[in-house]
């Protein structure tokens, strides 16, 4: 009896906790159902919330009216209006918020290094009703990636052209390589770091040592978008295609619109050296015009110049002889112009290249006071848009500079440093240069002997060479730490971070 009675007791006592058991499980499942299709809700807030700005808000000038939608197991999105949005447009900082209406009005300043970083905004929220409020604040940054510290870019060829595109083993990255798009073989190339956003993303660079491949940087890949190839009506696009330079369906984001807007004012080098007025008159582009006057133009100007050229049939500088060694190789244009741009000048202007020039020299500074008073004055943007084939730079340079050098289906462009260090004990040329090649094949030549530095940046969808057949780390490319109104006169490269707030 008494065993019974107290198998009875327990079995009251086990089914009693069993009930219990239950009935806590039940509420447990019940909780846990609520949470899940809250967390559903949220999740579907949140996608609904970024194919809105990354169907609307990446193209220029953009005007949308507010949305809101109701999700399958409750809960509710708003996405806020916004009028005239210019995402990629360099003049809206966050520290000039006001110059147009604002997408979202819940403006957030996060601090940042550069303390110049643009940030939009967005609110996408679940019904106010809901148990919990859940908010998204979309981050629209828009940035030069080449001041963030991405200072090798490579793009995806133009449409129709296959193959890898190879870069140098002669470089060196202080920092990091990017790969948009396509295929690159940058295996040469040593880097701090390499980031792959193509579709296999196995190219990779060796470290920075060179003593072996670089593992990837595995970060998830998230849309970066840009001026790309095929621009036109909807805006930037993210195929890793390049069309920056000047892109006339997306002209916000183009070297030419920086060009031209900027309020440094530009000239333009676009007829033969050999007629009267050989580029657009202009106060000191030589010394043989000024404003309204014309003269000759053969060996017009002198060093004190902004710009001055020399003409004839065959190289009118002996210090820079075409080179002779293929595939690089060229022969002199009958009637070219050899034009000389002194970069230290304050007067100096912008200048859009479309013909008339055979060979390019970039006079930098030669001695440490114009090397150091340089650094002070405004960036100097050079688009290049016909076919030269031969780039000279000589001396060093402390100036900003933004060269372009637009399409040419690969055809063959010569680049050579020459001079002498004006730092105290020498050592390489240095230049603050930042290079956008577009479909040219370029052979990069150390003249000097002793390596660049290049305190800027390089993208490029085509070919990068060296002339040198060794694999020494000629040209090493270094983060511009200081940039200043650079920020507005390099393109920019946007994408969303969204955070969430309750």
């Amino acid at each position: 009896m008494l065993m019974v009675l107290a198998f009875t007791i327990i079995g009251g006592i086990g089914i009693t906790a069993w009930v219990f058991l239950l009935a806590t499980r039940a509420i447990q499942s019940n909780r846990m159902s609520d949470s899940v299709a809250r967390h559903l809700s949220w999740s579907n807030s949140r996608a609904i919330n970024q194919q809105y700005s990354y169907s609307f808000a990446y193209r220029d000038t953009v005007t949308q009216a507010q949305t809101s939608a109701t999700l399958s197991g409750g809960g509710g999105l708003t996405a806020d209006a916004f009028t005239s949005l210019k995402t990629f447009n360099s003049l809206y900082t966050f520290t000039n918020p006001s110059a147009y209406i604002e997408p979202f009005h819940n403006l957030r300043k996060i601090a940042t290094t550069d303390n110049s970083v643009y940030y939009t905004r967005t609110t996408a929220a679940t019904d106010s009703t809901q148990p919990e409020l859940v908010r998204f604040y979309n981050f629209q940054k828009s940035y030069p990636r080449a001041l963030l510290g991405d200072l090798l870019i490579t793009h995806a060829k133009p449409t129709g052209a296959s193959g890898n595109i190879y870069i140098s083993d002669n470089i060196e990255v202080n920092g990091r390589v990017l790969i948009y798009g396509g295929a690159a073989d940058v295996s040469g190339v040593a880097a701090e770091e390499c980031l792959n956003l193509s579709k296999t993303g196995t190219d990779t660079t060796l470290n920075i040592a060179g003593t072996a491949a670089l593992l990837p940087s595995n970060f998830s890949s998230y849309p970066i978008f840009m001026a790309g190839s095929d621009g036109a009506g909807t805006g930037a696009v993210t195929d890793g295609t390049l069309n920056i330079l000047k892109n006339t369906n997306f002209a916000v984001n183009s070297v030419y619109t920086d060009l031209t807007t900027d309020t440094l004012g530009y000239y333009v080098l676009s007829s033969n050296a050999n007629s009267a007025t050989p580029f657009a008159s202009g106060a000191n582009i030589d010394s043989n015009k000024s404003q309204g006057v014309t003269g000759t133009a053969t060996n017009g100007g002198s060093a004190t110049s902004d710009i001055w050229m020399k003409t004839g049939d065959n190289n009118p500088f002996s210090a820079y002889p075409e080179p002779t060694t293929s595939p690089y190789n060229y022969s002199w244009t009958k009637g070219g112009s050899a034009v000389t741009i002194l970069l230290k000048s304050a007067t100096q202007h912008n200048l859009y290249i479309t013909s008339g020039v055979t060979q390019l020299i970039l006079q930098g500074q030669t001695n440490a006071a114009d090397y150091t008073n340089a650094a002070s004055l405004s960036p100097l943007i050079i688009l290049v848009e016909q076919e030269i084939r031969d780039i000279r730079f000589n001396g060093e340079n402390s100036r900003p500079l933004v060269l372009g050098l637009g399409t040419g289906t690969g055809v063959t462009c010569f680049m050579s440093w020459s001079g002498s260090s004006t730092a105290s004990g020498g050592g390489p040329l240095r230049w603050r240069l930042h290079m956008i090649n577009q479909y040219r094949n370029i052979y990069l030549d150390d003249a000097g002997g002793n390596g660049v530095d290049i305190t800027g940046s390089l993208r490029t969808n085509w070919h990068i060479n060296c002339t040198n057949s060794t694999s020494n780390k000629i040209f090493n490319f270094y983060r511009d730490s200081n940039p200043g109104t650079l920020t507005t006169r390099l393109p920019r490269d946007a994408w969303l971070e969204t955070v969430i707030s309750q």
